[in-house]
């Protein structure tokens, strides 16, 4: 058997095992426990006050603190920060929002900070900026970012604390921003002008359509060019007499069996679901909580996760016309298997199916197992778990050992029977160590 086929036979059989690996699980019917574990400034973050996170498409984990962009390896954190004298570091060490894509099938990271934009070369790790200009029409309508998306044709979308703002596949180069304000021109900014959060949702028929959370009120829009486009504007101040009614920061779509809904929480505590392909009907109130809402999850399980700014985390189950099942994670952090806090702020689902909760104190990862399943994953600080996250390749050997190669942080041999892990990675001073930590294939 030539190489190249062995290759290939490896590779396949790699993707078979890992699908096995975390669909089916080798101990079925153990007792499932959620696990989370915590990381802060002293595992190498910048800063324990956490805004958002998320993972790039090569694997990397990207957090976003007031105190500097980190990049998370599975191992170690690598610090960005704003040098005023390099033009080619960050805009500003307050990150607020990232976004990662991948445009023209090379992936990239956007970053939003308190004074401008930013996208990371990822080859390079050289930041080109975007700021606000009052004295220019096509640069960015606020300084201050605070949320990122793109559609389907590739048009990125940068909400600001003062309307929100398109870049075009075609005006990328130059840089040049198309803005969407609801104030006319010389009127003084409205709350409706402040994005919360934008996101993207499957195009109706021709259309393109996005979703805009604000101060005051959601807004749907959908467009075929920069020139044709119609809002729809959801009021939801008649459920309560707050302020906060209609301040909308939480947002997610989701695929589902019966149509592709919008989950939507208010800084009032109160979560809703649209339906995106009619958005005539009313939208439906699910649950209520007692504090803001920041941010939502909708797994496959049809499992909702909510992070609240102040109560923790909640996690309920789905049912035909209401919620149940609620459990609740409070931020705890001298106790083992807590959270560091209950003022979250991000949550992040990444490709191993690690819950990550961003908190005013710390960075926290959760494995929720579900029930018949089992799942391997990278746990920071667990020496019985994989050595880094980005699973690359997978293979069971003839004695039964399972061996998982990583994006760029080693490889595990795991011998499941006597539940043994062992790491190997590139030790410079060992020439008897591996000479890469990024493992394509494994065969024997």
């Amino acid at each position: 058997m030539n190489a190249s086929i062995r290759y290939i036979l490896s590779t396949n059989l790699c993707r078979v095992l890992l699908l096995q690996l975390l669909l089916i699980g080798f101990a079925s019917g153990q007792t499932l426990t959620t696990r989370i574990r915590s990381m802060s400034i002293e595992e190498g973050l910048s800063s324990h006050n956490i805004s958002s996170v998320t993972q790039d498409q090569i694997g990397y984990l990207w957090v976003g603190t007031d105190d500097g962009l980190n990049r998370f390896d599975g191992t170690k954190f690598k610090v960005y920060r704003n040098d005023p004298g390099d033009s080619l570091t960050i805009s500003d060490t307050r990150i607020t929002t990232i976004y990662a894509t991948r445009f023209n099938g090379f992936p990239e990271l956007w970053v939003g900070t308190r004074n401008g934009l930013n996208r990371l070369d990822l080859q390079t790790g050289k930041f080109r900026t975007f700021f606000h200009d009052p004295a220019v029409a096509n640069s960015l309508s606020n300084p201050v970012i605070t949320s990122i998306s793109s559609d389907n044709d590739g048009a990125l979308w940068v909400g600001t604390e003062n309307g929100i703002n398109m870049l075009s596949p075609e005006n990328r180069q130059a840089g040049a921003f198309f803005r969407f304000l609801h104030a006319k021109q010389g009127e003084e900014p409205t709350n409706k002008n402040f994005i919360r959060r934008v996101i993207s949702a499957p195009k109706a028929g021709k259309e393109n359509q996005i979703w805009i959370g604000t101060r005051d009120g959601l807004r749907s829009v959908r467009y075929s060019d920069e020139t044709s486009h119609s809002f729809q504007q959801f009021d939801f101040s008649k459920y309560g007499s707050t302020a906060n009614e209609n301040d909308i920061r939480g947002l997610y779509v989701k695929r589902q069996k019966n149509g592709v809904f919008i989950y939507a929480g208010s800084e009032a505590g109160r979560l809703f679901k649209i339906n995106v392909f009619d958005p005539q009907s009313a939208a439906q109130k699910i649950w209520e909580f007692d504090s803001f809402i920041r941010s939502i999850y909708v797994d496959d399980y049809r499992r909702v996760w909510v992070a609240t700014y102040g109560a923790g985390l909640f996690r309920f189950l789905e049912n035909e016309n209401s919620l149940s099942d609620v459990t609740s994670f409070e931020g705890h952090p001298e106790l083992k298997n807590n959270l560091s806090n209950s003022h979250t702020s991000d949550i992040f689902v990444d490709n191993a199916g690690v819950l990550w909760v961003a908190t005013d104190n710390g960075l926290n990862s959760v494995l929720e197992p579900v029930q018949g399943f089992s799942v391997l994953t990278h746990i920071p600080g667990e020496v019985n778990s994989l050595v880094g996250s980005g699973i690359r390749s997978v293979y069971e050997d003839s004695y039964g050992i399972l061996w998982v190669g990583t994006v760029s942080s080693g490889l595990t041999r795991l011998d499941r029977k006597a539940d043994d892990y062992q790491h190997f990675f590139n030790n410079p001073d060992d020439p008897n160590s591996l000479r890469v930590n990024s493992i394509a294939s494994i065969y024997e």
